[in-house]
C-alpha cells in the first residue's frame, strides 16, 4: 500500500504529471465501521492495483452481510440496496476500468510488474513513455518530434540490451504492452496512435527480448504481428523482420 507514495517521493512528484499514472483513491464510507484495516491512501497507481481493491467486491459483500445479521434487514425496501453496490468506486474510473479490461490474468499480472519493478522497472517505464504518447495527441507523429521520442525510447532501454537478465514476467509483460503499441483500427488521424519509429523500435528491441525463447506468450506476439504486419495502409519492414526472425526461432 505504500509503493505508490513511495515512487511519488523518490520522483519528486514528476510522476504526478504522467497522465494516468496516478490516480486520486477516494475514502470508501462504507468501509469504516470496518476495524482493524489499515487508513486509505490519498492515492493509487493503475499498474500497480493493491490487491485489496482487486477483492474489495468479496469484502463488501462480507461485510454487508455481516451487518444484515446483527441489525436484520431493516425496511424491506431498503434491504437489497444493502447489497448492490459491492463494486470499489475505483474500479469505475475509466482508467481502471480500460486497464482491467486488457488485462486478462490480474492477479497474476500484478506479480510480474512488482517482478519487474524489483528488477529495475524496465516495462513500467515503457508504459509511461507509451503513455506520454498516447496523450501528447498528434505531436509524437511530427517528424521534428521523431529524434526527442525515439532517443528517449533508445534511452530507456539500451541497459537492457545484451545487460540485463530478463525474466518471464519481463517477456509476458512486454507482449501485453505491445496490444497497447500496436494499432487498434485503420483510422490513422487517431490522437492517439503511435508513430511507425516507435512501433519499429519497439518490434526490434521485442525480438531481441524474445530470441531464443518459447512459450505461449511468444506465440501471442508472433500472432499481433503478423496481423500488424498484413495491415493495408501499415506497410512495415521492421515488422515482417521480426516475424521472421521469432517464427524461425521457435521452429
Amino acid at each position: 500500500m505504500t509503493l505508490t507514495q513511495t515512487l511519488r517521493e523518490a520522483t519528486s512528484g514528476v510522476l504526478d504529471r504522467f497522465h494516468g499514472a496516478v490516480l486520486p483513491w477516494k475514502q470508501d464510507s462504507r468501509l469504516e465501521s470496518e476495524k482493524g484495516t489499515q487508513s486509505t491512501p490519498s492515492f493509487f497507481m493503475p499498474q500497480f492495483i493493491p490487491p485489496r481493491l482487486l477483492i474489495q467486491r468479496l469484502w463488501l459483500c462480507v461485510s454487508s452481510l455481516r451487518r444484515v445479521s446483527s441489525i436484520g434487514w431493516g425496511a424491506s425496501a431498503q434491504k437489497w440496496k444493502k447489497l448492490a453496490d459491492l463494486s470499489a468506486p475505483e474500479l469505475s474510473i475509466p482508467e481502471m476500468r480500460k486497464l482491467i479490461a486488457e488485462t486478462r490474468t490480474p492477479m497474476m499480472t500484478q506479480l510480474w510488474r512488482l517482478q519487474d519493478l524489483r528488477s529495475g522497472g524496465l516495462v513500467y517505464s515503457l508504459e509511461l513513455f507509451i503513455q506520454v504518447i498516447k496523450s501528447s495527441g498528434k505531436a509524437a507523429l511530427r517528424e521534428s518530434s521523431r529524434e526527442l521520442y525515439g532517443g528517449t525510447f533508445l534511452v530507456i532501454t539500451r541497459r537492457w540490451r545484451g545487460e540485463y537478465e530478463h525474466g518471464v514476467w519481463t517477456e509476458r509483460l512486454l507482449v501485453d504492452l505491445l496490444r497497447c503499441v500496436l494499432p487498434t483500427s485503420d483510422d490513422s488521424s487517431s490522437s492517439d496512435q503511435i508513430p511507425t519509429y516507435i512501433i519499429d523500435h519497439f518490434l526490434t528491441f521485442l525480438a531481441d527480448v524474445l530470441a531464443t525463447k518459447s512459450g505461449s506468450h511468444v506465440r501471442d506476439a508472433i500472432s499481433q504481428i503478423k496481423t500488424y504486419s498484413e495491415r493495408p495502409g501499415y506497410p512495415s519492414e521492421v515488422a515482417r523482420e521480426v516475424l521472421s526472425s521469432l517464427e524461425l526461432a521457435g521452429t
